[in-house]
């Protein structure tokens, strides 16, 4: 597999599955592309999310761009993902390098449930 051949980690996290991550990380669940994204960056499926907080990821982790994972699952759309990264702590309130929250990016991005399931209940609570 090339992905695996040239460690390139972004290509990994989106064809792996949730019990492939183990295997892969050996221990190392914050290792970083060049910009700066960890797995929990890259993976797009929420159980693989998870997975990688529940080893340990950094959840506050930020791309050279300022980016955290919940910043990406917001602007993709990811709506049970954004949940879950709030749930275990990431700060829905937190700005990129641009001064834009997650919910800025989800609602920029179209993504109206991600906005209104999100982040309008997270501030009101």
């Amino acid at each position: 597999c090339d992905a695996i051949r040239n460690k390139d980690m972004s290509k990994l996290m989106k064809i792996l599955q949730p019990q492939d991550v183990d295997l892969l990380l050996d221990g190392d669940v914050d290792g970083q592309t060049t910009d700066g994204r960890t797995p929990l960056h890259l993976t797009g499926h929420t159980s693989t999310s998870r997975l990688l907080v529940k080893h340990g990821a950094d959840i506050h982790a930020r791309t050279a761009q300022g980016l955290s994972a919940l910043h990406l699952a917001a602007q993709q759309g990811h709506l049970a993902t954004v949940k879950m990264l709030i749930e275990e702590g990431a700060d829905p309130y937190c700005t990129n390098q641009n001064l834009r929250t997650p919910c800025h990016l989800a609602a920029e991005g179209g993504h109206c449930e991600v906005f209104k399931d999100s982040f309008i209940k997270t501030l009101f609570q």
